[in-house]
């Protein structure tokens, strides 16, 4: 379902704004990859609680390998694609501006960003011993350095907005028997709290421009920045407790899902066209 999400949202970058419902699709971009962190940063800590040290000796292999194959193989056929639709001048141009963030796959910063958050789950949960906290502010603090490598190359914004979200998975899944109970016996408090967290957020930054308060001095450490990070974590809050009481069983949802980095991957070549 997220999968379909992400398709809406580059199509709707290619609508106008007369196109109003649809378009407004054009802003949920990096509130979707959030959630998609989150299931991630949940389910490797989820994996790694269950199975201990065992999943990270496989880790690599298992996670970081698969991703990296599918990414190469992606970039190459969007590559022979550029030279079959005669856009190799537009190949060349992305190739030449790779230093600064762009991806011969289109959209594909998505899959570079997930396989570096996984390295940081790898060294974070590496060394036997380390108290969980301590292994989810390695990984907070590795979240942090990479967004500040990205904005001091220029990259977009794009690259950095929904990463945190991984680490509020991690936070998820390591006490997950105290977000039970809280949702048990507090669930409309906790989604008035989500909902009311995420519309703050969202509108924050519009507010103090409205009052001429400049939000984006600071780089990726300005009011806008923090704003936007905190907004898609809600986000995944609104979303997880949305949920909390549907349970998908079979379906074609659950069918997208088990190919749903192929199509993040390899849908752009449709709307190229």
């Amino acid at each position: 379902m997220l999968a379909i999400g992400i398709v809406m949202h580059h199509l709707s970058e290619k609508t106008t704004d007369a196109e109003v419902i649809f378009h407004q699709m054009v802003h949920a971009g990096y509130l979707i990859c959030a959630v998609f962190f989150f299931l991630s940063g949940y389910g490797c800590t989820l994996a790694y609680n269950h199975k201990g040290q065992n999943y990270i000796r496989n880790f690599q292999r298992h996670r970081v390998l698969y991703i990296a194959i599918l990414f190469l193989f992606t970039s190459a056929v969007y590559a022979v694609f550029y030279v079959a639709i005669g856009q190799t001048d537009t190949l060349i141009r992305i190739v030449k501006a790779l230093p600064t963030g762009s991806t011969v796959a289109m959209n594909s910063w998505y899959v570079v960003v997930q396989m570096l958050l996984y390295e940081g789950f790898y060294v974070a949960f590496k060394p036997a011993g380390l108290k969980p906290s301590t292994r989810i502010l390695i990984v907070a603090g590795f979240t942090t350095l990479i967004a500040w490598i990205f904005s001091l190359r220029g990259f977009g914004s794009v690259w950095y907005l929904s990463n945190y979200a991984f680490v509020a998975g991690m936070i998820c899944a390591q006490y997950l028997p105290a977000v039970n109970r809280l949702l048990r016996n507090h669930y409309g408090v906790t989604v008035a709290v989500a909902l009311l967290g995420f519309a703050l957020f969202s509108a924050l930054p519009g507010l103090m421009a409205n009052r001429g308060i400049n939000t984006e001095v600071g780089g990726f450490l300005s009011v806008n920045h923090i704003a936007r990070y905190l907004s898609s974590t809600a986000f995944v809050g609104v979303v997880v407790v949305g949920l909390y009481k549907i349970r998908f069983r079979d379906s074609w949802w659950g069918k997208i899902g088990i190919i749903s980095l192929e199509i993040h991957l390899l849908h752009g070549m449709v709307y190229t066209f």
